[in-house]
């Protein structure tokens, strides 16, 4: 009795396997004559058009990188004192690391040579003066005699000759004297200008002679060397706030002094100099970094896209504005770039392939 029911099921199970092995043959075929959608595919290798782009307002992406650079605070003189005349030193008054003040004695010559030849030199332009006078009574005796007729004409002229001769001998003993005077003063030898005796060079005892070498000063004025990249000084120089760090932190406002014209061999970066503008500067020597911010303002290498190979950033003039593609082709791979957009203008920091995309699209 169960045999005709067995047989039923049999023929249903195997028309429902026929069924399905002809839906698959069907589904297959269509495919196989249906060409394949690559819309997808040409999105995928290339930018993603469904991705929505953000802009954000120039004013608020703009940033002003704060730049550090290495520098030195160093003395702003150092100066070899040297003996101006021969001598021999009599007396030091100042040691290795005594502070002294500019016409300050450092060391004496001993005077008696020095002091003879001036006071020679005096005495000479005396007898000279002297005879200037004999001379000029005798040139008045004689126009007085000539006025009465007593003399004649060539005698008044040899007088007034021989007054000239002694006004000339009377010069030249005046610049002896002058002269004798100035070797006098260098017996002293001074220190030029305010500052430190680093180095001691002779002793009492010691000959000298003219340009040896007697210390060395170093001024207590100090400033700040550093090196800075070319293409940062044009902004440093409109900086209003420049700062030196030490290495322990303490700051110390600047202001620029000099720029040197002419840039390292090797690294190409210039060298300026600059002041403090407090009374407390840190010692010469100190080592520490010049801080600054830049007043140019740059956009975040994140913002930058890169269309047909050039590096840019896809700006609108205005909200409404159509957007368009700024090649920035001094970017450097990384680095922040130096931008210089109106205030109101709109940037976009997301989305810029789909924009590159669409463009792509439109010169096709």
């Amino acid at each position: 009795m169960y045999k005709p029911k067995f047989r039923l099921y049999l023929s249903i199970l195997g028309a429902c396997i026929v069924i399905a092995a002809c839906s698959d043959a069907r589904e297959k075929s269509v495919s196989a004559n249906t060409p394949p959608d690559t819309s997808e595919s040409r999105t995928d290798t290339s930018v993603d058009s469904n991705k929505t782009v953000i802009w954000r307002p120039f004013t608020e992406l703009a940033q002003y990188p704060q730049r550090r650079a290495t520098a030195r605070v160093v003395a702003l003189d150092e100066a070899t004192v040297a003996a101006q005349v021969s001598g021999q030193i009599k007396q030091v008054f100042v040691r290795g690391g005594d502070a002294v003040k500019s016409g300050q004695p450092i060391a004496q010559l001993n005077d008696p040579p020095l002091r003879l030849a001036r006071e020679r030199a005096q005495a000479t332009l005396a007898a000279a003066n002297a005879k200037m006078g004999q001379a000029q009574r005798q040139l008045t005796q004689q126009q007085g005699l000539r006025a009465r007729g007593f003399v004649s004409e060539e005698a008044e002229a040899a007088a007034r000759d021989a007054l000239e001769v002694t006004r000339r001998e009377r010069d030249a003993q005046r610049a002896a004297l002058a002269e004798a005077s100035w070797y006098w003063e260098q017996r002293i030898i001074v220190a030029p200008f305010d500052g430190i005796m680093t180095e001691r060079l002779v002793s009492v005892g010691d000959w000298v002679t003219p340009g040896q070498a007697v210390a060395v000063i170093t001024a207590t004025a100090r400033e700040v060397h550093a090196f800075i990249a070319h293409e940062d000084i044009a902004a440093l120089q409109q900086v209003t706030e420049i700062i030196f760090e030490t290495l322990g932190g303490h700051q110390h406002p600047l202001n620029i002094a000099a720029v040197s014209p002419r840039r390292d061999d090797r690294a190409q970066d210039v060298r300026i100099r600059l002041t403090f503008t407090t009374d407390t500067p840190p010692p010469i020597g100190t080592a520490g970094v010049l801080v600054w911010r830049d007043p140019r303002p740059h956009l975040s290498a994140s913002t930058l896209a890169t269309v047909r190979g050039i590096p840019g950033t896809w700006i609108k003039d205005n909200a409404a504005a159509t957007p368009r593609f700024v090649p920035l082709p001094q970017t450097s791979s990384g680095r922040d770039v130096v931008v210089s957009f109106p205030p109101d203008t709109m940037i976009a920091i997301r989305g810029q392939g789909t924009l590159a995309w669409q463009a792509i699209q439109e010169t096709q």
